[in-house]
């Protein structure tokens, strides 16, 4: 017969394994939103919007198809940025296409 002290402890490492399972499901995706909120904001953003795109570019899986999307809207914001331009809308458009894919799961 199990001890009932036995089984306390086996239903609160289950209960915390799977909380912290649930709380860093997309650790990836969401640095890259962290990031994104960071290039907006920056007067330069090219290495925030480059350190984003690393970032979704390590997620798994394709999120909906936001994953792909975000990053290809990235490209463009770097691009923007390059030639002078406001990159803030496409940033803004990326972050939230990465919080759908976080959503989508």
């Amino acid at each position: 017969m199990i001890h009932p002290l036995t089984r306390i402890i086996a239903i609160v490492c289950i209960t915390l394994g799977t909380l912290s399972t649930l709380s860093a499901v997309e650790p990836h995706m969401e640095k890259a939103v962290e990031l994104l909120q960071q290039a907006k904001k920056a007067p330069n953003p090219i290495p925030l919007l480059e350190k984003a795109k690393d970032r979704l570019q390590s997620a798994t899986g394709n999120k909906g198809g936001n994953r792909v999307a975000a990053v290809k809207t990235i490209n463009q914001a770097i691009k923007t940025a390059q030639q002078g331009g406001n990159a803030k809308p496409q940033i803004s458009q990326a972050i939230s296409m990465v919080q759908a894919g976080i959503n989508a799961k």
